[in-house]
């Protein structure tokens, strides 16, 4: 990737469900796994049998996009607070652990891992942005839910108008899931 360039990717963000053991209805009906898109406030929410699971939020303070908070089917959250929304007793350091994320410590010279508001300005061109772009569907479903995104992987943040279209993509991912357990 040249300065200038970008990589963008289309990534899959498959939510599963299967088996008895977690397809139970939930109060209000709702089974099944339902993605909510809200852009205006950069996220999709992701709820399984009408209760919240995880939610895709791309935050202009974030140097990528995650999923965040985790939660187990019995509502426990799982993933830290730091940075988003802090907890008492909490560790500070790692600004850049947030949720469950994609991405890779060196892409063509660019640290895409460590990248978060903490790096000294005079590092910053060492390290990679990932850059939500669109969202090219959202489907609900009643035993998965599927997000497929396209994202730039680029060595400008959010905000820099001279950041390069990109020329191509890289391949997709996606979840798995067993008959116990869910799968983001």
């Amino acid at each position: 990737m040249s300065r200038s360039g970008i990589i963008r990717s289309a990534v899959v963000v498959a939510v599963l469900v299967g088996g008895a053991a977690i397809v139970v209805a939930a109060a209000d009906g709702k089974k099944g796994v339902q993605l909510v898109v809200k852009e205006g406030d950069r996220r999709v929410d992701v709820l399984v049998d009408g209760q919240p699971f995880t939610s895709y939020i791309w935050p202009t303070t974030l140097k990528k996009p995650v999923l965040y908070p985790l939660r187990t089917s019995a509502g426990t959250v799982v993933t830290r607070g730091f940075p988003l929304e802090p907890r008492p007793g909490e560790r500070v350091d790692h600004p850049h652990h947030v949720g469950l994320w994609l991405n890779h410590g060196d892409v063509n010279g660019f640290d895409f891992w460590n990248n978060s508001e903490a790096i000294p300005a005079k590092d910053a061109a060492k390290y990679g942005t990932i850059v939500h772009r669109a969202i090219k569907s959202a489907k609900s479903g009643a035993d998965k839910g599927e997000l497929q995104v396209t994202e730039d992987w680029t060595d400008r943040p959010y905000h820099d108008p001279d950041r390069a279209r990109p020329e191509g993509d890289v391949p997709r991912q996606q979840g798995g899931h067993d008959r116990h357990a869910r799968g983001a």
